[in-house]
């Protein structure tokens, strides 16, 4: 009551006007609008001038207790009128109505495949009558809000035979549809280059997997090779693995298998990656207006998702070439609600690289070999929720070695014993649970493991044998780099309506790294495995929050805006950072495009590289006290003109300032 009364005498003094606060108390007395209005007449004062033929001030009605403006309480009691509110001193109001306000409903549902039953990711949904159009997202959900009546649908999706339905929408729908796979497709014109950006997420989605056809160089389809022909995207040359984007390091890619985070994505320096193209669903890449919801490295981000295996059918698929073979295996259990899948692929190189190679090179035995086993695990309790377990292994074993002797007509030899090796392996758990809570909120949760191990040594033996002695020089290098990394993360979409879907979310990681460099004198006794130092175990934390709005601002804008909070912890030294992103698209014509963004990044990581004395060897090392966190700015403008059906220019640009400790 005392606050109550400070609100109304505040009201009194100040100038009368729509925005005036009102209580509006929890009364059972109060049950139609006119007895509202009579209500705000006699407290406040208030005089009301309206056609009661076009009001219906005799309705039913019920108000929560709550302060509010005048404006507000009289929307609340006409919901169903568009009002038009005129205020008139001293304290009239007048109360127009243009008509009956268009009643909208929600239209939800999943978008799969006919045949496997999994979700399709970034199907276009469209109303043609409204013009509205949506996309699906990871799980293949929809939404969208429709005035009443008939409404021309239309699902379109690359690869799949375009699906069109007339309805009438009376009321709240779910509509789920199943697209019928169409592998012989025409011609492929783009008409409109809005279609080459994904408008529900904000940041340049590439899809790198199904856009392009070219191959690695052992003959295999392989996402990492489709990103190196993307513009701003290079190869480190011949031999060498992973990806430079717009002037970064390969360290400073942000590469994702079911939300966890990888180090090493390369088999046999750079000639294929850990991904089997089987196993893949999507596979985004990013390169600007990075959305807030990815942070920890600077220069791109490669999200690659799982397939969780046909609802429908078991399916076995196996494929022998020149490095290896491969198998695939999918299918559904109990009914469905229950679907696997299991990838392996194994090489065979070492059967013959040793005679192919040995002559071109000063080693006498070469051996290489790599593995891949992929397992994921979905258990469907609806068509809105899941949880699936995804377990990944995989290694590669490199190992040289070689044996020379020199002798001279005085009873001299020198023996030289030379062996280098490098193996590298990632051991990954993934689990994730995807729930729709409502028809406009959808849930993610997420939690990983991660044990990474690199290694690197060169072993080198000099035996000289005199006719009166023999002396034994030895070299033993050694390098490790092992991490093993837990995260935890939730992300919630909340659909608001049609001008703002907004997102937020958390991920917390722990993190430990376990470099080691050796040099000695000696070869040391046992694997190297075995002479990692346990002291110099340096442990972190790093926990990430983001919130950001997918916002139409008219129906040629759309903004993707955002912050992304990282605060990182190691020992007593701690981090924060406060990273911006904005991206704007603009479509004055349907065949002219400009977008520009903004995004600031940070990386608490740094990757060092050794070209010394053996094989170059990596180490993966966190922030410190003494080493700081990397920072990156990068603004970006692209402009895109079709000139014709089958042929548009684009153009664009960026600025990247980038500061590495």
């Amino acid at each position: 009551m005392i606050f109550a009364s400070f609100v109304f005498s505040k009201t009194q003094c100040q100038t009368p006007s729509l925005s005036s606060t009102v209580n509006i108390p929890s009364n059972s007395n109060l049950q139609t609008k006119k007895d509202y209005l009579d209500y705000l007449s006699t407290k406040y004062g208030w005089t009301f001038s309206y056609n009661a033929s076009q009001l219906n001030v005799d309705g039913a009605i019920r108000l929560p207790n709550q302060i509010s403006s005048i404006q507000s309480v009289l929307e609340q009691i006409f919901p169903e009128n568009e009002l038009q509110i005129t205020f008139q001193q001293p304290k009239k109001i007048i109360l127009q109505t243009k008509g009956l306000k268009q009643k909208t409903y929600f239209l939800s549902g999943n978008i799969t495949d006919k045949v496997s039953g999994e979700s399709i990711f970034g199907a276009i949904i469209i109303d043609n009558n409204s013009g509205k159009q949506v996309l699906s997202n990871e799980k293949g959900y929809y939404i969208m809000e429709l005035p009443k009546g008939n409404v021309d649908l239309e699902i379109d999706y690359i690869a799949y035979k375009k699906t069109k339905q007339i309805i009438t929408i009376d009321r709240d729908l779910k509509l789920n549809f199943e697209l019928e796979n169409d592998n012989l497709l025409d011609t492929i014109r783009i008409q409109n280059p809005k279609s080459r950006v994904q408008l529900i997420d904000g940041g340049h989605f590439i899809d790198v997997f199904k856009s392009q056809e070219c191959n690695a160089i052992i003959g295999e389809k392989d996402i990492i090779t489709n990103t190196r022909i993307l513009p701003g995207v290079q190869s480190g040359g011949e031999g060498m693995s992973g990806i430079f984007v717009r002037g970064g390091t390969p360290d400073q890619n942000l590469i994702l298998m079911e939300g966890v985070a990888l180090y090493e994505t390369s088999h046999l320096a750079g000639i294929s990656s850990i991904f089997m193209d089987e196993c893949i669903k999507e596979g985004s890449f990013i390169r600007n207006g990075f959305p807030a919801r990815y942070g920890g490295r600077l220069s791109s981000v490669l999200d690659v998702q799982l397939k969780e295996g046909s609802k429908v059918s078991h399916n076995v698929s196996m494929t022998a070439g020149l490095p290896g073979a491969k198998l695939n295996l999918n299918g559904p259990i109990m009914g469905g609600k229950l679907t696997y899948l299991l990838s392996a692929r194994t090489s065979w190189v070492n059967f013959y690289v040793n005679n192919l190679l040995k002559k071109y090179t000063k080693y006498d035995d070469i051996a290489i070999s790599y593995h891949d086993i992929l397992g994921k695990i979905t258990k469907h309790f609806s068509p809105s929720n899941s949880i699936s377990l995804t377990f990944y292994n995989g290694s590669d074993r490199l190992s040289l070695s070689k044996f020379s002797s020199l002798d001279d007509e005085n009873d001299f030899q020198l023996n030289i014993y030379d062996k280098n090796g490098v193996n590298w392996g990632n051991t990954v758990a993934s689990l994730r649970w995807n729930l729709l809570a409502s028809d406009k909120v959808s849930l993610k949760f997420q939690t990983g493991i991660i044990n990474y191990k690199n290694g690197t040594r060169s072993s080198y033996k000099f035996e000289s044998i005199h006719p009166d002695k023999t002396k034994i020089d030895e070299l033993d290098v050694i390098t490790r780099s092992n991490i093993t990394d837990i995260n935890f993360r939730g992300d919630a979409d909340f659909y608001f309506n049609d001008q703002h879907v907004i997102r937020t979310g958390f991920n917390f990681m722990n993190q430990n790294f376990n470099p080691t460099v050796k040099q000695s004198a000696i070869i040391l006794e046992g694997d190297a495995e075995n002479i990692v130092e346990k002291d110099s175990l340096i442990k972190a934390n790093t926990a990430q929050f983001y919130i950001e709005d997918n916002y139409r601002v008219l129906p040629s804008v759309m903004a993707y805006g955002g912050f992304h909070f990282a605060t990182y912890t190691q020992a007593s030294q701690t981090y924060n950072s406060l990273q911006p992103r904005l991206k704007v698209i603009w479509s004055p014509h349907k065949n002219h495009m400009v977008t520009a963004a903004y995004s600031q990044m940070t990386q608490f990581l740094h990757l060092l590289s050794n070209t010394g004395l053996g094989l170059p060897s990596d180490l993966w090392v966190p922030s410190t006290r003494l080493i700081a966190p990397q920072h990156s700015t990068q603004w970006s403008a692209n402009y895109t003109f079709n000139i014709a059906e089958s042929t548009y220019i684009n153009l664009g640009g960026f600025s990247k300032n980038s500061a590495i400790p």
